[in-house]
């Protein structure tokens, strides 16, 4: 009995092409995504995303619920405590003080908000601003 040859190329029409299109696709795709990511030119580009920072040292406190937390080799960050932020252990607000803090990092408000907002001084408040974000924290660990 002969074979159709009729059949064969219509399942090629079929199921190649779709697969070539939906490949060159994807390789169009894959092209226009850079190698590698443009580093962000300052911190603003953090802002949004969730941090977790551990040991931490308190270097000021600007208000009852505002510090500043040292930068390791980079600057200082602000931290502003949530009001009903999560607090384990003998939890300490004061210069010195060691902490684990988990937050979101958020963009800076202008000074006069800062001001408004969380009492602090005009120095404090200048500093957050030209920093362009800050750590608004949502749980604190004693260390």
């Amino acid at each position: 009995m002969p074979q159709r040859l009729g059949g064969r190329p219509r399942r090629v029409l079929r199921f190649g092409l779709p697969t070539l299109i939906v490949g060159a696709l994807a390789l169009v795709a894959l092209w226009r995504i850079p190698a590698h990511p443009p580093a962000p030119a300052d911190t603003v580009g953090t802002a949004g995303r969730s941090a977790r920072l551990e040991n931490v040292e308190i270097q000021s406190v600007a208000s009852p619920r505002t510090f500043w937390i040292a930068g390791g080799a980079g600057p200082s960050t602000f931290a502003v405590l949530d009001a009903d932020a999560k607090r384990v252990g003998e939890v300490r607000l004061a210069a010195g003080a060691h902490v684990d803090l988990v937050g979101l990092v958020l963009p800076a408000p202008a000074a006069a908000d800062a001001i408004r907002q969380w009492g602090v001084n005009e120095g404090t408040a200048a500093a957050l601003e030209k920093s362009g974000t800050y750590l608004h924290v949502v749980e604190i660990v004693a260390r």
